[in-house]
């Protein structure tokens, strides 16, 4: 099997590799920010997006290996208040 691919069951359907599409998009956000020019508002939108990821990462861990309880909460917390304070 290709290492870009993961097989999601034993019939070889295989889907690429997004583990770093979310950094991918920060970092055109960066640039894009200095050649563009975006608000705050929409570069605020980013930090829960940003925690999002990390949680659904790290909740994947705590499944695997039972550890992280602590920080998926603070995660999923921190997530669910900068999609109501952050772009406001």
């Amino acid at each position: 099997m290709d290492s870009h691919h993961t097989a999601l069951d034993d019939g070889g359907l295989a889907v690429p590799d997004l583990r770093h599409l979310p950094w991918l998009v920060l970092a055109y956000r960066c640039w894009a920010g200095r050649m563009v020019g975006w608000d705050p508002v929409e570069n605020a939108s980013l930090l829960p997006w940003l925690t999002g990821t990390a949680f659904l990462h790290s909740v994947m861990m705590q499944e695997k290996r039972g550890m992280m309880k602590v920080w998926n909460m603070w995660l999923i917390f921190s997530t669910f208040l900068l999609a109501i304070f952050a772009p406001s």
